[in-house]
This record gives C-alpha cells, sequence and structure tokens, in this order.
C-alpha cells in the first residue's frame, strides 16, 4: 500500500483588484497619490494545512500595505465555524502600489493629509474576500505531502538603504507536493515591495505579483510572506530608473525569486509531525504621538486606549518548519532575534503578521539620524524587545503541547 499523507492541504484565491471608478489612493511615500490604471491585479490567499491529529492552521496574505489587527479579528470572527480563530494567520506583503488600507495616504493639502485614505466600502471587500480564500482552502483540502527549504538571497536583488544597516540574506520555501511534484509554494523573503517607486500611479503588488505569475507557468500556485524588511531593506533597482525600467526591473525580480524558489524545491525536506501553534493577544504601550492624534481625528480606525494598542502574534510549527509572526516591519536586526527565538534552523520570520504597529527597531536605533523616518513611524523604542521576549515565551509555549492538540 502507498504510503499515508502526512498532511491535509488546500489553498483558496480572490481577487482584492480594486475599481478605479472612484479614487483609490495608492499606500505608500507620499499621500493624495490616486491610481490612474491597473498594471498587475492583486489578491488575498490562504493555504490550509491540518496534521493527522487535527492541528491545524491557515496562513493568509493580502497585496496590502497592512492589515490592522480589528480586521484581523472581524476576519478571524466569521471564520470561527471552520477553524479557531487564533489559527487564522493574516499577514500582508506591504506593497506600495496598492489602496490605503491604514488611512495615513488620503486627501492632502501642500503634503499635509487632512483626510484619512481608507475606502471602507474597499476595506470591507477585502475582509469578505479573505473569509472566502479562507473557507476555498478548507473546502478544497485534500491529502499532500509538505516539504521545506531555506536558500540563500544572492547579491543584486536586495540593498539596504540605511547606511550600517544589517541583511537578512535568508529566505524560506514550504511546498505542497502531490504525486510527487510541487502545486503550491510558499515564500518567505525580505524587501519593500516599493521597486515602483512614488510616481508609479499603477495599481500593483509590485515584485510579488510577476513572481506569482512565473510560478503559475510552471503550474505552481505560490504565496508570498514578507520577512524582516524594516529599516530599509529594499529592491536593488538603480536609484535613477524611470517607471518604464521599474516595471522592468519587478519582471525580472520576480522571475528570479521563481527560479530560486523552485531549485529550492527541488532539493527541500519532507516535514513530519504535528501542527502546533500558541497565539497571544497584548496590549503594548504607544509613544508614537502621530499615531494617536491620527487615531482621534479618525486616520487610523483603531482604539488607542490610555496610550495602548491591542495587538497579537503567534508562533507555530508544521512538523519541522517554525514560524513566528510579528505585527508590524522588522528590521532585518530584530528579524535575527526573532529567528534566534525560533531555535534557527527552517524558521520564517512573517512580518506584518496579524497587524501594523509600523517599524519596529533596535531602541540604540533612535538615538541615530540615519532612523529619523522610522521613528515617526514605530511606537516606539521598546518594540523590538517586547516582541521578541513574547517570541520566546510563545515558543516555550508551543513546543511544550501535546502532539495532539487541536
Amino acid at each position: 500500500m502507498p504510503a499515508r499523507n502526512e498532511y491535509t492541504v488546500g489553498t483558496g484565491s480572490v481577487d482584492i483588484t480594486p475599481s478605479l471608478d472612484r479614487p483609490v489612493y495608492l499606500a505608500g511615500f507620499a499621500p493624495n497619490r490616486t491610481a490612474l490604471e491597473v498594471l498587475h491585479p492583486l489578491e488575498v490567499r490562504a493555504l490550509y494545512v491540518r496534521d493527522r491529529y487535527e492541528g491545524s492552521v491557515c496562513l493568509v496574505v493580502f497585496d496590502l500595505i497592512g492589515f490592522l489587527n480589528p480586521s484581523v479579528e472581524r476576519v478571524r470572527k466569521r471564520v470561527r465555524h471552520l477553524l479557531a480563530p487564533e489559527r487564522v494567520i493574516i499577514c500582508s506583503t506591504h506593497a506600495h502600489s496598492v489602496p490605503d488600507t491604514l488611512g495615513l495616504w488620503g486627501k492632502a493639502i501642500l503634503g499635509i493629509p487632512y483626510r484619512s485614505g481608507v475606502d471602507k466600502d474597499y476595506l470591507a471587500r477585502a475582509e469578505d474576500a479573505a473569509v472566502r480564500a479562507i473557507e476555498q482552502a478548507v473546502a478544497s483540502a485534500s491529502p499532500a505531502d509538505l516539504v521545506a527549504a531555506k536558500f540563500q538571497v544572492p547579491d543584486g536583488l536586495v540593498r539596504n538603504d540605511r547606511k550600517g544597516g544589517g541583511s537578512y540574506p535568508m529566505a524560506f520555501v514550504l511546498g505542497v507536493m502531490r504525486e510527487g511534484k510541487p502545486v503550491t509554494a510558499l515564500l518567505n523573503f525580505a524587501a519593500h515591495p516599493e521597486a515602483l517607486w512614488e510616481k508609479n500611479r499603477a495599481v500593483s503588488p509590485d515584485y510579488p505579483g510577476p513572481f506569482r505569475h512565473r510560478m503559475a507557468d510552471a503550474g505552481i500556485e505560490a504565496l508570498f510572506f514578507q520577512g524582516p524588511l524594516g529599516a530599509m531593506l529594499t529592491p536593488d533597482v538603480p536609484r535613477d530608473s524611470n517607471v518604464e525600467a521599474r516595471r522592468e526591473f519587478i519582471e525580472r525580480m520576480g522571475a528570479r525569486l521563481a527560479e530560486l524558489t523552485r531549485q529550492a524545491l527541488a532539493s527541500a525536506e519532507p516535514l513530519i509531525g504535528p501542527v502546533r501553534l500558541a497565539a497571544r493577544s497584548m496590549s503594548v504601550a504607544n509613544l508614537n504621538r502621530r499615531f494617536t492624534f491620527a487615531g482621534k481625528v479618525g486616520f487610523i480606525d483603531r482604539p488607542i486606549d490610555n496610550g495602548l494598542i491591542s495587538t497579537a502574534m503567534a508562533f507555530g510549527c508544521i512538523g519541522g518548519l517554525k514560524f513566528v509572526t510579528v505585527p508590524g516591519e522588522a528590521s532585518p536586526e530584530v528579524g535575527h532575534e526573532l529567528y534566534e527565538a525560533c531555535g534557527k534552523g527552517l524558521a520564517m520570520v512573517l512580518t506584518l503578521g496579524l497587524d501594523e504597529l509600523g517599524y519596529i527597531i533596535p531602541a540604540e536605533f533612535f538615538n541615530l539620524k540615519e532612523y529619523a523616518y522610522e521613528k515617526t513611524m514605530s511606537i516606539g523604542p521598546h518594540a523590538a524587545s517586547t516582541f521578541v521576549k513574547i517570541a520566546y515565551a510563545l515558543r516555550r509555549e508551543c513546543l511544550a503541547d501535546e502532539p495532539r492538540s487541536a
């Protein structure tokens, strides 16, 4: 008799490309940047994994700059009939040519925003799409094997635009195998999807879009999850490139990432063992007056009560592959600390996970002029140490679980 598959796996995908019949404020860079065309479609994709003991997780990723925790919780509640809410892990690619879902890039006068860029109807549509993608993933689940691999990011793809800034040259691949062939791949790779840059007025997920397209050409459905990109890992596109050259660059970058992913799958290790998860909701101090003001005037639609913001983290294992989420843009330096917290090896750091709280950089960076911008977009110097400590605690909790916990 053939060997029994170790896992049951399903996928889902729903289009979230905005209609341009009304203004679409593009996130990232300066406010008041509206979309004029669609270059690539936007999607939300889901990967559902269940082990032999009914332990499960659903990894979900949006082509959005960020998905705030209140939206995450609304989606989780709507699919609780399918799996426990904390087992739904929602992340964003952090693309910079997509609709504003945070509220910071709306109408402006002299560069100063005076109205949120969030279209509430679009945000509701995105939440609906996530629910449908999760439902598709669970409904389509069938026996499969899983494999995982780690590869080194070659020179020429990514640079750090901060003087003295670190690198994060590790990328990770989770592959779904049926009849010995890869049918789905999840790539965890770190670089801001901002290669199209500030003059771009076309909707696009940036390089993750061409990456998925090239993988599809090879018959493999792909998901892209962002790694420790903050402060300031960016695609290594020449700075003086015009819009057309930048469009060509993201096609080449997507093709290169697809090639590297397929190569990694060819030598990936099989995964065996239960799906485990430890999750925590918590309140953290917000020391950023800009965030507080944005909350008071309604730019950011989330409560900031007595200087505290509610957020969440998770640590999980799929057999021998570990992952930890962090609710913002961890710098590569913090990314390495989170990787250590996972125990190294096959361990994915999923940034923009379950929230978007801005930059998460080492406390000492707050004294450096090089990181002046990051300071304005961070909850404070305590964020990095707080989330690293929680990652260690969640790992201990996760690995202490009985294998048959659901």
